[in-house]
């Protein structure tokens, strides 16, 4: 993505690509307890400008980020799916929906449509 290869950058990167969900700012603070807010903050904010994760949503203060897809870029991100948190482990995943989702009101223009659900998720309810 044209950033600089990083210490702080890699490890957060590998622990994005390494789970299937969205990381919360106290899990990526536990993991990697060497590296201080602000450095985490910046990197965090480095990958979002450069469409490698998307913040996908903020439970009680704390965000949670996840992996983009390649419909995202330096140029903006592009998200055609659910944010979806377990209200039993509270898990923040990110759903794709069968069909594309076109919402049209007059005299608006969408940018981007942001659903979140909550439920509960399958490894719950099985």
């Amino acid at each position: 993505a044209g950033l600089k290869k990083t210490t702080n950058r890699v490890q957060l990167l590998s622990l994005f690509l390494s789970s299937d969900r969205a990381i919360g700012l106290k899990e990526m603070h536990s993991t990697f307890p060497d590296l201080d807010r602000i450095s985490v903050y910046r990197t965090l904010q480095s990958f979002v400008d450069k469409g490698l994760v998307h913040k996908a949503t903020e439970i009680q203060g704390e965000p949670f980020y996840a992996t983009c897809d390649h419909h995202c870029s330096s140029h903006g991100h592009s998200h055609q799916h659910v944010h979806f948190k377990c209200s039993e482990c509270s898990e923040v995943t990110c759903l794709d929906m069968d069909e594309e989702l076109k919402l049209k009101f007059t005299g608006f223009q969408i940018a981007n449509i942001d659903i979140q659900a909550q439920g509960v998720c399958r490894k719950c309810s099985g």
